[in-house]
């Protein structure tokens, strides 16, 4: 099965300054048990706490899994978060997107670590 063509769900985390909060939300993502692919594309909004550098490495242990956009200026606070987002969405391949926050986390048998899991269908 080619998984690229065949990713059911694109987990979407947004992340700003999370340094402390990352790699466990990370792992907790790359560790979900599922019966279908799915990926994780983490938007980092600039961060000035190393944020970004956590999720470069975890791109380098998961590359079929992560996928990172690094942003080098904040766009939520220059009013421009719709572009961000869309920026995300075009990398995303899933039929299905799940949000989630940088600073979530949760058993390896959710999709989506957080209780208010929002799945929007493409």
């Amino acid at each position: 099965m080619d998984q690229v063509n065949n990713c059911m769900v694109s987990v979407f985390c947004s992340v700003y300054n999370h340094k402390k909060f990352i790699a466990q939300c990370l792992d907790s993502l790359v560790n979900q048990k599922t019966t279908f692919h799915y990926e994780i594309v983490v938007k980092d909004d600039a961060s000035t706490d190393g944020t970004s550098d956590i999720i470069r490495a975890y791109h380098e242990k998961y590359p079929d899994k992560i996928i990172p956009l690094i942003l080098e200026t904040n766009h939520l606070q220059h009013g421009l978060g719709h572009v961000a987002f869309q920026r995300a969405f075009s990398l995303m391949r899933g039929k299905y997107i799940a949000m989630c926050e940088g600073d979530a986390d949760g058993e390896p048998s959710r999709l989506c670590p957080l209780r208010t899991c929002r799945v929007l269908r493409r």
